[in-house]
């Protein structure tokens, strides 16, 4: 399986000697972000396409700060010069990816390996998945809403208030080969982009059926210096109760369902 990993966002809200990095590469317990990430994934990922914008990180860049970490994988590039949301992320890699991918977004921590979400969508067999975790108040920032009716997406958005959606999608989504191909959706209004959930629901739309699946464990994006922190200290608290496995993630807080 494919997995397509959004990564052209920048440093730009982190300290000043993070600036001039993507926050994918931003260092967290001596490796780069994204390859807590990669360590999860689990063995049906074959092919990580990274979305990268070039004028800021070049790809040797990433190969390089990736290399390390990817085991028998191979790695892919795709570009996104100019920041026109996740969605428009995803289809600049339409000329690479192959069948049903998994997308996941470059700048967050899952303590919890991600390889049984999906494991969880092969026995059901469904068009798509979307990984949700538990809906919380608060919060100044859209994010992605989800109601769902016997386990199945029913509506999917991005927005500052939840609505009458009772989920809240956990950063990551398995998505149709066919989602590459759909008409694009027009960018948001409230954004100027082109969100992920503008795809699933373009998909959900046309018929595809997409299963919702629980992420159970800790779990952080980073879009500010004191979400880098708090991976920092977790995982130097991991170090400090038992010797680090390089290539797995904290399996020690739950998991897909």
């Amino acid at each position: 399986m494919w997995c397509v990993i959004p990564a052209a966002g920048r440093g730009s809200r982190m300290s000043p000697t993070a600036a001039d990095l993507p926050k994918a590469l931003l260092d967290a317990g001596g490796r780069p972000l994204l390859a807590w990430l990669l360590a999860g994934l689990g063995a049906s990922v074959t092919d990580v396409c990274v979305v990268v914008d070039p004028a800021h990180a070049r790809e040797a860049t990433f190969r390089e700060a990736l290399s390390p970490h990817l085991g028998d994988r191979r790695l892919h590039f795709a570009s996104q010069s100019e920041p026109r949301g996740v969605g428009d992320a995803v289809l600049r890699a339409r000329e690479l990816v192959r069948g049903p991918f998994l997308v996941v977004m470059g700048d967050g921590y899952y303590a919890a390996p991600l390889g049984p979400m999906l494991e969880g969508w092969d026995r059901y067999g469904d068009d798509g998945a979307v990984l949700v975790e538990s809906r919380r108040n608060g919060g100044t920032e859209p994010v992605g809403w989800v109601r769902a009716e016997a386990g199945r997406v029913r509506e999917i958005f991005k927005s500052i208030s939840p609505g009458r959606a009772d989920l809240r999608l956990a950063g990551a989504a398995i998505l149709p080969a066919s989602a590459l191909s759909l008409e694009a959706p027009d960018l948001s209004p409230r954004t100027g982009e082109l969100e992920l959930e503008q795809l699933i629901a373009g998909s959900v739309e046309g018929g595809a059926v997409f299963r919702v699946l629980r992420y159970s464990g800790w779990r952080r994006n980073v879009n500010h210096p004191k979400d880098l922190d708090r991976i920092r200290r977790r995982l130097a608290r991991r170090a400090a109760v038992r010797q680090p496995d390089p290539e797995r993630p904290d399996e020690s807080n739950g998991s897909t369902t």
